[in-house]
């Protein structure tokens, strides 16, 4: 893995408090399973990149195999788009319990690769319809000017 793609511990809720502060803030997108609260950087307190907590309650995920899976899934999708990112606080919450997939019988397995990819795309669209995620995008992309 490259150096700078790793996911540091700058990139991280760590706290509390600053999970309580994103929870604060009332600003969410829904999806299937999860939901994703978010914080843009306040005046005074400017974010150098977006930092991401997780809360994947063991109500909803008993075994500890589904907690991991999707910690990981979230952290993967999260390094990947970090460049398309405004600088924000985000917390992905599961909030709904992923028991079964709809349309099919039966419990999901973490092993199993259709419900690995149905996870990495719901994270992944979710991320992608943050306010601001395409301006920033361009921005990202665009030639930087030499002075």
């Amino acid at each position: 893995m490259a150096e700078n793609t790793r996911f540091r511990p700058g990139q991280r809720l760590h706290q509390a408090s600053e999970f309580s502060a994103v929870f604060k803030n009332r600003r969410v997108l829904r999806s299937r399973l999860f939901d994703l609260h978010w914080r843009s950087s306040m005046p005074g307190q400017e974010l150098q990149t977006s930092r991401l907590g997780l809360v994947i309650p063991k109500r909803l995920a008993r075994r500890a195999v589904m907690r991991n899976l999707m910690k990981r899934i979230a952290r993967e999708a999260f390094r990947h788009r970090l460049v398309m990112l405004p600088p924000m606080d985000l917390v992905l919450k599961l909030a709904r319990k992923p028991a079964l997939i709809p349309g099919e019988p039966g419990l999901v397995h973490p092993a199993d690769k259709v419900f690995r990819q149905q996870l990495a795309e719901e994270i992944d669209a979710l991320l992608l319809s943050l306010p601001g995620v395409a301006a920033h995008a361009v921005r990202a992309d665009a030639p930087l000017k030499a002075d």
